[in-house]
Formats: C-alpha cells, structure tokens, sequence
C-alpha cells in the first residue's frame, strides 16, 4: 500500500523524525491527506510498528517528499509521484542543496536523510516555492552521489536502478562526475529498472547453467 500511497511513505518517514508530534502537524500535506479517524490508525501501526517493515529504497524517498510537496498522495502508476517531483523542477538553474549529514559504521556509510526532511518542512513553513525546493532536493541527491563517489579510490562509476529514469538526476550526476575525471557508465539500450533486472537474471541463469538455480529479489 505504501507503494501505491506515497503519503504512506512520507507518514513513515517524517514519523522516523518526528515522532508521534507528527501528527499534530495537520498542515503538512501528507498529514492533511489523511482523515482522523486514519491517522488515529496509521499514528497506532507506527508507534507499534505493525504492518509497517522498515526500507531502504530510494524511490520511497522521492515518494515521501514528492507527498509532502502535495503533489501526489496517491499513484495510479508505479514511479508517478517520483515523475511529478522531477516535473515540478523548474528551468532556473541553481546548485544550492541541502546540508549533508553522513555516518560510518563497519565501513558502510550511509546517508541520513533525516535533516534533509527536516529542511524541506522548514521552507515550506516560509512558502518557498516547490519549483525550487523539488530542484534543491535532487541537487542534493546529486551532492550525495558526487560525495560517496569521491570517498572512494575507484575511478569507474556505475550508474543503475529505477531511479536513474529521472533524467535531471542522472544527466547532473554524469557532468559532476565526468568533470571531475570520473569514467560513468549509464544504460542506454538496457532499461535501468525492472527490464534490466529481468535481463540480469537470464543472463546469471545462462552464466551458472540450468542445473542450479537463481533466487532473486526486485525489491
């Protein structure tokens, strides 16, 4: 349901920085998208954590401020809500992002996003327009991938997922990358979500042989 609701991953995600205090925020889009009698329910799960299995997908991401923008709570289509978030980015052009927090435990660093969330709530309590914020959110994703990139000694970057259909993102990342003398590598002919899979499967199945067999996962 959650996929199908991007204002379930944003309840989700702004409860992981909120608390139960998040849904005191009734003006907050995702919020609002909610009658009471359901955020009573969802606000329960929650605090519970019933029905409600923890993710580390992207797209969740996108979903989650692309409802809290107000610009799609519920997707007829798969991808829908992360499509009107890269719609909404207007034709000025600026780098400003948001400040990037991140940790590293086990040598696995990770990105919290957490004060990115906390930042975008911020600006539209001082009605920053969402044309900008939507531009600042995926310059910040851009910042990330530059960032983990560089932390790195390689000098050969693959760029692949679901999320790579978004062309503002993936055209940024290859010019911040490329001038920085990195070699990127993007799909052209092979689709970068689940037709690659599907493809990557058949050729792993071919690879191994039809003796044994292949397990996987999309999400």
């Amino acid at each position: 349901m959650a996929i199908k609701e991007p204002r379930r991953s944003a309840l989700g995600m702004l409860w992981e920085c909120l608390g139960d205090s998040l849904f005191e925020h009734t003006h907050l889009a995702p919020v609002k998208a909610f009658k009471a009698q359901d955020r009573m329910l969802l606000q329960h799960m929650l605090s519970k954590q019933l029905h409600s299995p923890r993710c580390s997908s992207m797209g969740r991401l996108f979903d989650c401020v692309s409802s809290l923008l107000g610009l799609c709570q519920i997707s007829s289509f798969e991808g829908q809500a992360a499509m009107y978030l890269e719609q909404a980015i207007t034709d000025t052009a600026f780098d400003d992002y948001y400040p990037l927090i991140w940790s590293e435990s086990s040598g696995l660093v990770r990105f919290n996003w957490e004060p990115m969330l906390r930042n975008i709530i911020d600006d539209l309590s001082k009605t920053i327009p969402k044309q900008h914020i939507a531009r600042k959110f995926h310059n910040t994703l851009t910042e990330m991938a530059v960032q983990i990139a560089t932390k790195t000694a390689l000098k050969r970057v693959v760029l692949s997922g679901g999320s790579f259909q978004n062309r503002y993102l993936t055209e940024s990342i290859i010019s911040r990358l490329s001038a920085l003398g990195l070699k990127v590598y993007w799909h052209q002919q092979v689709p970068t979500n689940d037709g690659g899979l599907a493809l990557g499967q058949l050729v792993a199945i071919d690879h191994i042989g039809t003796d044994q067999h292949v397990f996987s996962n999309s999400r």
